[in-house]
């Protein structure tokens, strides 16, 4: 509710056929000297799946079931779809990397994927089970990342902002809880969590197709 007036351009409600466009037009208003903090979220891969989302399809019959849920051709079906969203979506964050590498910007920005929540099936989205908790985590940063790199360290939603702040040179306000993994992308010395904390709380948001909460 107070996006409005914490960042300087913002976009509540575009479709997904507008992403290109918005990211064109937050790139032509952004001061040039100015450095940049660019936040898109996808409708991809939320419920309800589309039929057709990906060309070719994943066929039901050839895809893997997770074990905890059981392997009927319904499950199977709804899979195939939530697998093919994701495809989409890959297309939709690809967009925002040629953005990057069109203005020469890739090599000196750090970009971040991840999820909020786990796929929305049984013990998934909105369970304390870990297909719910266990989301992706993928960075990219030229020169300080190792391109390869995996680490099962636990990371917490909570320390993505006050990471994002280290990185850039910032220091977080002291009421933030979070804890600054910048070492581990670094390759240096990390002390990881033994642990994380997780809550099943109210989920009542309003939906949106994709927004773009963005500042300099």
């Amino acid at each position: 509710r107070t996006f409005d007036r914490r960042v300087d351009f913002l976009d509540h409600d575009s479709p997904r056929a507008e992403t290109r466009n918005k990211l064109d037009a937050f790139f032509e208003q952004r001061p040039k000297d100015r450095p940049f903090f660019l936040w898109v979220n996808f409708n991809d891969p939320h419920h309800p799946w589309d039929r057709n989302a990906l060309s070719p399809a994943h066929d039901p019959a050839k895809i893997p079931v997770p074990r905890y849920l059981p392997d009927l051709p319904g499950v199977r079906g709804d899979l195939a779809r939530y697998y093919d969203e994701i495809g989409r979506m890959d297309e939709e964050f690809q967009w925002v990397l040629d953005a990057l590498d069109r203005r020469g910007l890739a090599e000196n920005t750090l970009v971040l994927f991840m999820g909020d929540n786990g796929l929305a099936f049984p013990s998934g989205k909105g369970s304390l089970h870990d297909p719910g908790l266990h989301v992706p985590l993928l960075v990219r940063w030229p020169g300080v990342v190792k391109p390869g790199t995996v680490t099962r360290e636990l990371i917490s939603g909570e320390d993505i902002p006050v990471t994002l702040l280290a990185a850039a040179g910032g220091v977080a306000p002291k009421e933030c809880t979070g804890r600054s993994f910048l070492p581990l992308l670094r390759g240096e010395s990390y002390q990881g969590r033994d642990y994380i904390f997780g809550e099943r709380s109210t989920h009542s948001a309003p939906a949106l197709d994709m927004s773009l909460e963005l500042s300099w």
